[in-house]
């Protein structure tokens, strides 16, 4: 019995012993697995401060950094010493890439990660590289060029120690931020990028004369498109220039109509700007000539036979005023008269001939330590022995046009005369007699525009004495649909040759698809029109200034002289709201050409009424609440969406 309780005792032990020996490596592996490998995966990031170093000759040991990704773009370090160990190789010698950092998991991380750095002789990134100017963008590849590249003082050479690398552009470097990348060649290695701005061009042929009215600003436009311009001026070297105006990208000129003091030097500065992404940026200032302000003087004339009241108004600043006179316009002016009383606004001229035509001008003078400063001429003024003539009234029926004017007494008749054009040749069409004060002129073209003035003349010494013109007046013959397709089409060259000239030829398809040469000018408008009003739908997105801006972009393909009028329309819900229409021009005459209302209405009526076609404000009573003006054109147009 001892014997078997011996042997039980014996066996129990060794059982003992074998299923620990099974338990003891179970668990031994398990912690080893349990550990959280940094190799695996992209879970794990290891960096570096930099990845280029020169050389030294000693070990190189950049700092590394172990760290874990959260899954939500954040890296969260883990703990050196702790977490993991660092390790270098081949960190000596120059190699490009061939340097090594590895980081080993100890703790509860196991496994390695590894990285590669750079021992170089110099670095590029650490030359001292000139700033590049802002570069005004010209619709090509820009490439501006480095004033200079240094390492410690020594001048780097291009194609030697480094070569210049640009930004792939298809056709033209955009404006805005772009950059070039200074890559290092030779003993120097590493890539710089060295960023600069593509702004737009500058404005050219700057000038600033005087004017009657103040300083006026002139430039040419930038051949490539822009938003607008910006003016900033100062009246002293000691000040800073303040804004003065900004004006839009259709205009050349600005008038300064402040100024006020006479002798006083004024100094200006233009530049143009462009939106993109919204963000305006500027181009370089374009410098404007000083100008020392010298008010223009309005003069007026009171005509006697025997003598001329000449009047004007005071100018701030002047210490003087000197008058001129000629007995032909364009002819030699003599100076009559100095006034040094600045104070004095008028002088009469006596010694003069009676029923003889004078012209004179007038301009004032400040003394400044450089001299006397003069201003501008006034306009010139003229010295009549009649009267001015006066239409008082002009009417038009059918093919006639039928003038009255207020009568002059004391002369011998009156001379008429007509232009197609107000500022172009006016011809003599009749003389009538004193008697008369209305002539009507027959057998005129109906739709045309025709403009008239007329002068008064007396007979002295056998030869005929004139008094000064009347003020042009116009009349249109024949009925609006008439006048529209006599008027001169003029295609708008400055849309077409635009950045927006894809558009142009859109619109121009689509007219030529629609249209031929044999319609007259109204029915291709109105053919555009219908088109429009039943291809493009307020439900596809496209709201009234999408209407307005398509139609009146189609008018000006044309040649008509269309825009875009805003304000409110009356809302079918009651009250009004915002809206934006088309406007054509024709002959002076504002006509309403409103697609959106005219969808609005045929969605209703599902036909086309045209009752917002070539109709005046006063045809449509309570529809509209004018507010301004605005070319939407081109930029709500739809392209090439109303070809499909």
């Amino acid at each position: 019995m001892k014997l078997k309780k011996k042997l039980l005792i014996f066996s129990t032990f060794i059982s003992f012993l074998f299923v620990m020996f099974l338990i003891l490596p179970t668990n031994t592996s398990n912690a080893a697995s349990s550990k959280i490998d940094i190799s695996k995966g992209y879970d794990y990031y290891l960096t570096l401060p930099n990845y280029i170093y020169e050389y030294t000759g000693k070990a190189i040991k950049p700092s590394a950094t172990l760290g874990k990704s959260d899954g939500q773009g954040h890296i969260i370090p883990l703990k050196k010493g702790t977490d993991y160990k660092v390790s270098y190789s081949n960190n000596v010698k120059i190699g490009i890439g061939s340097a090594q950092v590895t980081v080993t998991g100890i703790g509860k991380y196991k496994g390695t990660k590894t990285s590669v750095f750079t021992i170089c002789k110099y670095s590029i990134e650490k030359v001292t590289v000139s700033a590049i100017p802002d570069q005004a963008y010209n619709g090509k590849i820009i490439k501006p060029k480095i004033k200079s590249i240094k390492y410690k003082g020594k001048t780097l050479k291009e194609g030697t120690d480094y070569t210049i690398s640009y930004p792939s552009y298809d056709k033209a470097t955009p404006m805005g931020p772009t950059y070039l990348s200074i890559i290092g060649i030779g003993d120097y290695y590493g890539n710089r990028i060295i960023p600069f701005n593509v702004v737009p061009p500058t404005a050219t042929n700057v000038k600033a004369t005087l004017k009657n009215n103040g300083i006026k600003i002139s430039w040419k436009k930038p051949s490539i498109d822009i938003d607008g311009y910006e003016i900033e001026r100062k009246t002293s070297t000691t000040k800073k220039y303040k804004l003065l105006a900004t004006v839009d990208k259709a205009k050349t000129s600005y008038i300064d109509t402040t100024p006020e003091t006479t002798g006083k030097t004024y100094y200006y500065r233009i530049r143009t700007y462009k939106i993109i992404n919204g963000t305006k940026y500027y181009s370089c200032y374009s410098n404007v000539p000083k100008v020392i302000f010298t008010k223009t003087m309005d003069l007026t004339i009171t005509s006697k036979n025997n003598s001329a009241l000449l009047k004007w108004s005071i100018a701030n600043g002047a210490d003087g005023y000197q008058i001129y006179r000629s007995t032909s316009k364009k002819g030699t002016y003599k100076r009559i008269k100095t006034l040094i009383n600045s104070k004095k606004t008028s002088y009469t001229d006596k010694n003069i001939k009676a029923y003889t035509t004078y012209y004179y001008k007038i301009r004032c003078y400040s003394n400044t330590s450089s001299g006397k400063v003069y201003g501008s001429f006034s306009d010139i003024k003229t010295k009549t022995p009649l009267a001015k003539a006066n239409i008082k009234k002009i009417n038009y029926t059918g093919k006639t046009v039928k003038l009255s004017w207020d009568k002059i007494s004391t002369v011998k008749g009156y001379v008429i005369y007509r232009s197609t054009s107000e500022n172009g040749r006016y011809r003599k069409i009749t003389t009538v007699s004193s008697k008369k004060t209305s002539y009507t002129d027959k057998a005129l073209t109906q739709g045309r525009v025709y403009y008239y003035k007329i002068k008064a003349y007396k007979k002295k010494s056998n030869k005929n004495i004139y008094g000064d013109y009347s003020d042009v007046k116009y009349a249109v013959t024949g009925d609006r649909k008439q006048q529209l397709n006599k008027i001169n089409l003029v295609p708008d060259k400055e849309f077409k040759n635009s950045g927006y000239s894809s558009y142009y030829k859109d619109y121009e398809k689509l007219i030529k698809k629609y249209t031929n040469s044999s319609m007259p000018t109204y029915t291709k408008v109105k053919t555009m029109y219908k088109y429009l009003v039943n291809h493009l739908y307020h439900k596809d997105g496209f709201n009234c200034k999408n209407f307005a801006g398509t139609f009146a972009g189609m008018c000006r393909v044309l040649g008509l002289d269309a825009y875009c009028a805003t304000g409110e329309t009356r809302a079918s819900g009651g009250g009004y709201t915002a809206h934006t229409w088309t406007i054509v021009n024709i002959n002076g005459t504002e006509y309403i050409f409103d697609a959106s209302l005219e969808r609005h209405a045929t969605d209703r009526t599902k036909k086309i009424s045209y009752t917002y076609f070539f109709k005046t404000y006063s045809e449509l009573p309570g529809v509209y609440k004018f507010q301004g003006y605005d070319n939407y054109w081109p930029f709500f147009m739809i392209g090439n969406y109303i070809l499909e």
